[in-house]
């Protein structure tokens, strides 16, 4: 989770570069006037992380409940019997 987090942020910041300096150059390659101005609202991203981070965790205690509702020995048991 946080590697592909960390990769999507990243890969997010470098296009965004990209898009801002080819958007702010006019058909004569002459830079535009004023400036765009590139901002990054981290507010939004901090609160998407969270949302992820708690979404995780709510899986994880989900799947470790559900597994430990599994009766091993009588699936174990019950697995060649057909019909």
């Amino acid at each position: 989770l946080i590697v592909g987090i960390a990769a999507g942020v990243g890969t997010g910041l470098i296009m965004a570069r990209i898009a801002v300096d080819t958007a702010s150059q006019t058909d004569s390659n002459v830079n535009s006037l004023p400036p765009i101005v590139f901002e990054t609202n981290w507010n939004y991203m901090v609160g998407l992380i969270g949302a992820l981070a708690v979404v995780s965790v709510l899986m994880v205690i989900s799947d470790s409940i559900a597994v430990r509702r599994i009766n091993v020995a009588n699936m174990v048991r019950t697995s060649g019997k057909s019909g």
